[in-house]
């Protein structure tokens, strides 16, 4: 418990004592990271900064996800929810996964749109 304390106030990471977390797991960049109390994270998975690992609340269920062996997630992710991520599967940064992934997946976030301001030609008044 005073580790997770100190981790708190180092890093600005939301551990609690009594997760499930493997030995074996590597944290990038540990800042910003969320964990619920429920969640399951399995050897072998790496978590980068401002990573969210959350709870999904029902009116008969509270639920919060499994990561298995070997799973990758980048900065900014968010996992919501009673989900399992499958072994291997790797999540880009700034995705959000709220349904199941098979083993070996990769999740990556829409690509960006670029375009050009409506009043980018326009000269500021004089």
């Amino acid at each position: 418990m005073v580790l997770i304390r100190l981790l708190r106030h180092l890093y600005a990471a939301e551990l609690n004592w009594a997760t499930d977390i493997a030995p074996g797991i590597a944290l990038v960049h540990g800042n910003g990271l969320v964990i619920s109390r429920e969640a399951r994270i399995d050897p072998g998975c790496v978590l980068s900064q401002n990573v969210t690992i959350g709870v999904s609340r029902g009116p008969l269920v509270v639920s919060e996800p499994l990561l298995e062996a070997d799973v990758h997630i980048g900065p900014g992710a968010v996992l919501i929810g009673p989900i399992v991520v499958g072994p291997r599967s790797k999540i880009a940064a700034n995705c959000v996964v709220m349904t199941d992934l098979a083993p070996g997946t990769v999740v990556t976030p829409s690509p960006p749109v670029v375009r050009q301001r409506e009043d980018a030609d326009r000269r500021a008044p004089s």
